[in-house]
C-alpha cells in the first residue's frame, strides 16, 4: 500500500431502491455511489467496517471491484451518518 492511499474492496450493488438498501444496512453493508465526470454513477456496496476506515481516511482511494475486475480512483464527497448510532449509512466517492 502506498503512502497516503487506501485501498477498498467493494461489490456491486444489483437493486436499487429504499427497501433495498434498508435490506443491505440489516445485512451490514453500506450503499455507496461512484460519480465520473460525463458518465452515470456506478451504485457500489461495502461492509461496515471498511465504510467506518474510509470515513477517517481523508486522501486518496483505490476502489477494487473484483465482479467488475476495476479498480479506480476516487476521494469521498460525501459521508451521511446515521444520528442515533453514528454509523456510516451511505458514501458518495467521485
Amino acid at each position: 500500500m502506498k503512502q497516503g492511499v487506501y485501498t477498498l474492496e467493494v461489490e456491486n450493488r444489483g437493486q436499487l431502491g429504499t427497501a433495498n438498501t434498508r435490506r443491505l444496512r440489516h445485512q451490514g453493508k453500506v450503499p455507496a455511489i461512484v460519480y465520473c465526470h460525463g458518465q452515470e454513477g456506478t451504485p457500489l456496496m461495502m461492509e461496515l467496517k471498511a465504510a467506518t476506515a474510509v470515513a477517517s481516511h481523508p486522501g486518496l482511494l483505490m476502489i477494487s471491484n473484483k465482479a467488475a475486475g476495476k479498480t479506480i480512483r476516487a476521494i469521498v464527497k460525501e459521508i451521511a451518518y446515521n444520528h442515533i448510532t453514528q454509523n456510516v449509512i451511505h458514501i458518495d466517492f467521485q
